[in-house]
């Protein structure tokens, strides 16, 4: 099993660290100020190592501790936002 302290001045840098997590997006509508210490027991069905994003059935696993630990409901929505997609990159020229 995985086993999570963490510790976040700002509760949006959480849902930035789930998002990483799990490839999925997470969108802080908290509204909690303030630093925060979570620790939090999941299932993690690697044996050792750190791999992105979660499998399934480690989201589950992740999302019920979130829920049962933290008291912590995630709710899952269908949102436009805005990306910005870089196809190509060169190095500047001296001018």
């Amino acid at each position: 099993s995985g086993r999570g302290n963490i510790h976040f001045p700002l509760f949006a840098d959480f849902a930035r660290l789930l998002s990483v997590l799990t490839g999925r997006r997470f969108v802080d509508e908290t509204g909690l100020l303030g630093r925060f210490d979570l620790t939090v027991t999941y299932q993690d069905s690697f044996p050792s190592g750190y791999r992105r994003p979660l499998p399934e059935e480690d989201f589950s696993s992740l999302r019920d501790a979130l829920r049962d630990d933290l008291g912590f409901k995630l709710e899952s929505e269908r949102r436009d936002f805005r990306v910005l997609i870089v196809e190509h990159v060169e190095q500047p020229t001296e001018n």
